[in-house]
């Protein structure tokens, strides 16, 4: 990921960002949705039994997933939202604009062009 958009996701109130599996076991709040990168090599392909029995709550989207095979994309279609593309500033603050997470206030400079 950029460092410009880690900073920039680091930066949203509620958003939590994870890159290596060791942090997902001491999360103890409830998550709505959890955005995986495809590229990533530990996460549970094509199945997502770990990460689903973390948060049986969450909703699961899988980004950069135009690179997964077929198969794969079959089977994650089941249990996520498949986002062909990279992750995006604006691609989490929709989903958080959609389950009335977003706060307008809270934005930063650098969103002054939205």
């Amino acid at each position: 990921m950029p460092s410009t958009l880690q900073q920039a996701l680091a930066e949203m109130a509620h958003v939590h960002l994870v890159s290596h599996p060791l942090e997902l076991a001491g999360l103890s709040e409830a998550y709505g949705f959890f955005f995986m990168d495809a590229h990533v090599a530990w996460l549970d392909w094509p199945d997502l039994h770990r990460p689903q029995s973390l948060a049986p709550q969450a909703r699961f989207v899988v980004y950069n997933s135009q690179d997964l095979s077929a198969d794969q994309q079959q089977a994650l279609a089941h249990q996520a939202q498949l986002q062909p593309g990279d992750i995006s500033r604006d691609l989490i603050a929709g989903f958080l604009l959609g389950i009335q997470a977003f706060e307008p206030g809270a934005q930063t400079r650098n969103d002054s062009h939205h």
